[in-house]
Order: C-alpha cells, then structure tokens, then sequence
C-alpha cells in the first residue's frame, strides 16, 4: 500500500513540474509590449529569436528581455527579478538588470565586437584564481603608487556606515524613483558568466572584461555574490549575507582594486575601513567607473 502511494504521489509532483514549466516558458515567450503602452504593472515581455548566442557577435537583442517602463515601483521591479532568479538556475537562464539608457554599454559592446570578442573565449579562458590574484597585484599596485603606506589607506571610520538599500544602475538619486530598466534572460545557469555575455570594461581603471569574468567567478565561489545590475559605468552585485567584521577589510581591498571610485569617490573619509564598515551590513555591493 506505502509503495502505491509514493507512486502516486510521484506522479503527481512530475505533473505538477511540468506543469509549471510549461507556465514558465509561456510566460517569457509571450507576445512584445511596447513600453509605453504599457502600464508599470504590466511591464513588457520581449519575444526575441534565438540565435548561437556563443557564437555570434555580442548583441542585447540576442536576449529576452522585460522592460519596466519608467515609474514602475521598485519593489515590484525587485519581486520579478528574485522570482526568476529562483526559476533561472533549473531552466537554464540568469536574470539581470540593465537600464534601457545605458548608450555608454551599447558603444562599449560594439567596440568589443571589432575587437573580436568571443563569449565563448571569455567563459572558457576564466579562472577563479585568477581573479583572486589579479585583486591582490592590483591593490599592491595601487599601494605601491600611493607610497607604500598600507595603514594610511585602510585609515580609521567612526561615523555610521553607508546604508545600500536599494540599487542604483535604474533609480535616482533618491534611490525610489526607477528608470526605464529591462530585466534581461541570460542563457546560463551559471550567474558568474553574465559580464561575459553583457561585456564592458577595459576602460579608465575599469578592468578588462575578461578580466571581469574572472573577478565574478572568484566571488561567486567564495560569496555566492551574483551580478544583479550592468549599465556602461555602474556594475552590482547580491549577496546572501553580509561578510563578517574581521573579513571585511579584506574584502574591501577587493573592492578597491576592482573599482578605485567607489572609496576614492564613493565614501566620505577615502578610507577602505569605511567602506569594510558598509560592506559589514551590506547584502549588495556597488561599483562605479568614472
């Protein structure tokens, strides 16, 4: 009788995936609104063709995509995207968000394709460890050209540390009014390989994107930190939970060779300890390339 019932209820469960799959797929292949006649509720669904995406020119149109028109609320924005980055692994996709205004990434991606980008070659050639230690050269660079004094850069911060509450790439200043932003399906489960298919980089003290990929794959691993938002100048990640206190001026030094701005221009004591203070609480992380 036990064994009639486990059958049973096997069974029932297999419908009830493939049921939800079958809603799943329908859902992101739906018909395309365009944005302004849409409302912020029903934020657009963009049916794209597919194409050999690893093997065709890097393109923001070889993805799906959803469009948020500009005003829809950000916690709305922010409900979407965790719910398909929960469906994204199992169906083979990542989400991440990427403003509609974003010319600077578009250029940069067209001057990467001349250059003879491959996604293929940028996923294949990352390295986790490699990513750790270009950080750990970059920062002893970066130490280095400000005359060697470690202690000077860590510095000390007593006041309250930077609350990150929302994300930045697609809201204001105030960080409560949105932008037009799409919600783009990347074709991997793998959320470390996104900047390898929405590639930028190699610009100012921006590192390459190959280099970035890299970076990504290493702080995947160690804090299963995943890319959420890419425009042509901000890139953030999430993360599960904040890093421990006696970690986090390490990690801060991670942030800094990664991105110079965010304490040079993101922090008000230009101090790492300030930021490894913000990163202590932060469940996201900001970069910023002047």
């Amino acid at each position: 009788m036990f064994q009639d019932f486990l059958k049973k209820f096997d069974k029932i469960v297999s419908e009830a995936s493939k049921e939800f799959t079958d809603a799943f797929n329908k859902a992101i292949s739906g018909n395309s609104v365009q944005s302004g006649s849409a409302s912020p509720s029903s934020a657009a669904v963009d049916n794209t063709p597919k194409v050999d995406v690893l093997n065709s020119p890097v393109s923001l149109n070889n993805y799906k995509k959803r469009v948020f028109p500009a005003g829809t609320p950000y916690r709305e924005i922010m409900d979407v995207y965790q719910r398909k980055l929960i469906l994204g692994g199992p169906n083979g996709f990542t989400p991440v968000l990427v403003p509609t205004h974003s010319d600077t990434l578009e250029e940069n991606i067209s001057i990467l394709n001349d250059e003879g980008y491959s996604i293929k070659e940028a996923i294949a050639g990352a390295s986790a460890e490699e990513g750790r230690k270009f950080l750990e050269e970059r920062y002893q660079e970066i130490v280095a050209d400000r005359g060697g004094d470690d202690e000077a850069l860590i510095g000390e911060f007593e006041g309250e540390a930077e609350m990150l509450y929302n994300f930045k790439a697609f809201t204001d200043y105030s960080g409560d009014k949105t932008e037009e932003v799409a919600l783009y399906y990347i074709p991997t489960a793998n959320p470390w390989e996104v900047p390898a298919y929405i590639p930028f980089g190699g610009f100012n003290e921006c590192p390459s994107p190959k280099t970035m990929v890299s970076v990504c794959k290493y702080w995947y691993e160690k804090y299963k930190a995943i890319p959420t938002t890419i425009s042509g100048d901000i890139m953030e990640f999430t993360v599960d939970n904040p890093v421990e206190r006696d970690e986090s001026v390490n990690l801060a030094k991670e942030h800094y060779a990664f991105c110079p701005d965010r304490v040079d221009q993101g922090t008000m004591t230009y101090t790492l300890s300030e930021l490894a203070d913000t990163l202590s609480y932060a469940e996201k992380w900001y970069f910023w390339w002047d």
